[in-house]
């Protein structure tokens, strides 16, 4: 439930800024997570290559 939280405002963070910024800031994000399995979800969305993120984002925005 958090990571899903943290990866919304981090999408809507990262709309408004490079995506190079946005990983930077949601990686150390998820390194800050206790839960060993809930960081590694968290680090393993945070290191999408950036085409997937785009898209992801795109279609977030449409609803």
């Amino acid at each position: 439930m958090h990571v899903t939280i943290l990866v919304l405002i981090a999408i809507v963070l990262a709309s408004c800024t490079t995506y190079q910024g946005s990983e930077i800031w949601k990686r150390q994000t998820c390194e800050q997570l206790i839960d060993a399995d809930e960081r590694a979800r968290c680090l393993e969305d945070a290191m999408k290559p950036e085409k997937e993120y785009k898209e992801e984002l795109e279609d977030a925005m449409k609803g």
